[in-house]
């Protein structure tokens, strides 16, 4: 089976909806502005080699730590920032190897403040690129093709 967008879409919204409501679809593709934001990519390697990299902006990371860790917003640390973001990103690369390589490697994710995939990774054009919100926080779901 192959992942195309509009089921990666799919994907990506019920993940984030297990976490964050509501989630809807962003249409074009939104800039994050220079706005806060944290990226978390997990490479996998099979057949073929994939990044699957998610870009969440600030205040939907730590929505989602919140709703993760069951914890006042106020007691949100960067390392439960972090933690949440890296699993979101997990989970979602787990749904998405099953369709691109069931026999690919899930490495472990990787998760940056304030780097969009163009500056993580200058090189490979994106197989495709889909966008989602909640309450207008956006998160950004890339998936790279014969990544580096």
């Amino acid at each position: 089976m192959k992942l195309s967008k509009e089921r990666a879409l799919l994907i990506a919204q019920k993940v984030v909806e297990a976490f964050v409501q509501p989630v809807e679809a962003v249409p074009g593709s939104p800039s994050f502005f220079g706005a806060d934001i944290w990226s978390s990519w997990i490479r996998l390697d099979g057949a073929r080699s994939w990044i699957v990299l998610v870009t969440y902006s600030a205040e939907l990371a730590v929505q989602l730590a919140h709703s993760m860790y069951q914890d006042d917003l106020g007691a949100i640390t960067t390392d439960m920032v972090m933690d949440a973001t890296g699993e979101i990103t997990n989970i979602l690369a787990g749904q998405y190897k099953v369709l691109l390589d069931p026999q690919a490697d899930l490495a472990t994710p990787v998760v940056e403040e304030n780097m969009e995939y163009e500056d993580l990774f200058p090189g490979p054009e994106p197989l495709f690129e889909i966008n989602i919100a909640s309450r207008g926080n956006l998160v950004k779901v890339v998936v790279l093709q014969n990544a580096p």
